[in-house]
């Protein structure tokens, strides 16, 4: 009737700035999961059809996989708790995991940080270390740091705009940041020059500046090489440094045999770990690990928490380690560490491959007295070798043939003078 129309008409013209989607009372669950499989498995062509989007594949996942899915899940469920039953789950979860991962990873009496953000840890503990060396900051903001301003050294092999980026989340002047080379000296490496660091620490106190924080990697973010994590360590405890440590070779601190380029890591004050890319486990939050000397400093830096909604955020972690246990999760490392072996020895058989990834250990005399064999750690005697999994490398001339300019299985035909100048500048990867 015409009060029913009129009605309807009132109430659109009320819901006009309510997006289409939204308007009415909502839809069932039927259309709404119908909803989110177009949204993934279909796409639009050419602004008109619809059509499935062949490259959208939901991964298959293994028991432990799908466990951890059910546990985010399982998060939300949770909280729907009583405050007290709530509050004594979390506790639990909590201890239990920080128990577990200073166990797994061999950095006793640490502190676990949860968080989403692949470098939101490392700005953690760069608070805390700025709260540590300048007692008034917390207080006094920056004028307490205007007369000795803080330095934060970050490695030239890290991600570009890292520095940048912790100085902005520490409301830093870009000035605090330093990058420092990489040593060059054995050929292009990705490591942190040492000799450099040392004098580059020298001159920010001498220009009355305060070294606060050094990121340092065991595995760099491109090629993967570890730093001299026992030497940096040491220069860290002279200059009172925070030393953060990085990088996928991290990984093989659960390992029952730990190399020893890596091992320096665990004397280090704090390192992140990245369990969704080491276990081949999905949507694991990053993992910050950090030796804590005054709660009070923890708490304002906001490393810990006492909400237990935000404690289960490492319910999905939780489960994860239960279903795979110690062996488990070795055995996963383990297999990565392989599979990049066979590739590295693959590629040595290839004459048109560099490796830039793999390091070439001078070979050692082959006589050894008894005395040095004795002397060496059981680790080394257990492990000849443990690489790191991250392979990379590229084309090279042949040494066989040295005249050839153009690798053999480069798509561009050297005895065609006619290729586009585009072909062979986009075929550049052959050729470098």
């Amino acid at each position: 009737d015409v009060a029913t129309e009129r009605k309807q008409r009132y109430k659109k013209v009320l819901q006009s700035h309510i997006p289409e989607e939204l308007q009415g009372e909502g839809k069932k669950e039927e259309e709404v999961m119908q909803l989110v499989d177009q949204l993934i498995f279909y796409e639009e062509a050419s602004g008109e059809e619809v059509q499935i989007n062949e490259s959208a594949q939901l991964q298959d996942l293994d028991e432990t996989g799908k466990l951890t899915i059910t546990a985010h899940s399982l998060a939300a469920h949770f909280t729907t708790l009583e405050p007290s039953a709530l509050e004594r789950a979390a506790c639990k979860l909590e201890a239990d995991c920080k128990l577990w991962l200073s166990r797994l990873f061999r950095f006793k009496n640490s502190v676990p940080v949860y968080h989403d953000r692949r470098y939101e840890g490392l700005t953690c503990v760069g608070r805390l270390a700025l709260y540590t060396k300048f007692p008034k900051y917390a207080t006094e903001g920056f004028e307490a740091l205007y007369s000795r301003p803080p330095v934060i050294y970050i490695s030239s092999a890290a991600p570009p705009g890292l520095g940048q980026y912790l100085c902005q989340q520490l409301g830093l002047p870009l000035s605090c940041s330093c990058t420092v080379p990489c040593n060059t000296l054995q050929g292009p490496t990705s490591k942190m020059d040492v000799v450099l660091l040392e004098k580059l620490i020298q001159d920010d106190i001498a220009a009355a500046k305060t070294p606060v924080l050094l990121v340092a990697y065991a595995g760099t973010p491109v090629i993967g090489h570890v730093d001299n994590l026992q030497r940096l360590q040491e220069i860290s405890r002279t200059h009172n440094i925070w030393l953060h440590v990085d990088g996928n070779s991290l990984a093989t601190l659960a390992m029952f045999s730990v190399p020893s380029s890596v091992e320096s890591a665990t004397v280090s004050d704090s390192f992140t770990l990245d369990l969704t890319n080491w276990l081949g486990v999905p949507s694991l939050s990053y993992i910050t690990l950090f030796k804590e000397s005054d709660r009070y400093l923890t708490d304002i830096a906001g490393l810990t928490t006492t909400d237990p909604r935000l404690q289960l955020k490492c319910l999905p972690l939780w489960m994860c380690l239960q279903s795979l246990g110690h062996e488990g999760a070795v055995s996963k490392i383990k297999y990565s560490c392989e599979l990049a072996k066979t590739l590295y020895d693959d590629l040595d058989k290839i004459s048109t491959v560099r490796q830039i990834s793999r390091e070439r250990k001078k070979q050692e005399r082959e006589m050894q007295n008894m005395k040095n064999i004795f002397s060496k750690p059981v680790s080394a005697l257990l492990v000849f070798e443990i690489v790191t999994p991250t392979v990379v490398f590229k084309y090279k001339d042949d040494a066989s043939d040295p005249g050839a300019s153009i690798v053999p299985f480069s798509s561009i035909n050297v005895d065609n003078q006619t290729d586009d100048k585009d072909k062979a500048y986009f075929d550049a990867l052959n050729t470098w």
